[in-house]
């Protein structure tokens, strides 16, 4: 399987998150900063659907609050936004495109890795970020 090589990534569920938006070659940027007065950032943003992805990994008073302000900010400027908490990474598989599919363009068909995709690109190929 390819792998996408980010050390970025905060968590082993964002890393799952990234490995399968990169072994789809779907173009997302990670930890981008949303277009709006607020300091905040979201996990994963999909260009193509215009969409955000967010992993909802702890079970702090302080993060449940920050969680909430995010999805108050996400309902304000009307982002779209996937989310997912532990308990859908098992179903990664099913449920990751079926929630993307819901803001691609219509017809859209992940791109499925074939044997040939899976052995490591050049470190140079790895990983693509998105700035903006």
């Amino acid at each position: 399987m390819r792998k996408s090589w980010n050390p970025n990534n905060r968590s082993k569920a964002e890393l799952l998150i990234d490995n399968w938006l990169y072994t789809r070659y779907l173009a997302h940027a990670y930890e981008r900063r949303m277009p709006v007065p607020e300091d905040a950032y979201a996990d994963f943003f999909i260009p193509l659907g215009e969409c955000y992805i967010e992993y909802w990994g702890l079970d702090t008073q302080e993060y449940t609050e920050r969680q909430e302000r995010k999805r108050e900010i996400f309902k304000k400027y009307g982002f779209r936004i996937i989310e997912f908490g532990e308990e859908d990474l098992t179903e990664l598989d099913d449920r990751l495109p079926s929630q993307l599919l819901r803001h691609l363009p219509d017809g859209y068909r992940f791109r499925e890795t074939s044997s040939r995709d899976t052995e490591d690109p050049p470190l140079k190929q790895r990983h693509l970020t998105l700035v903006g």
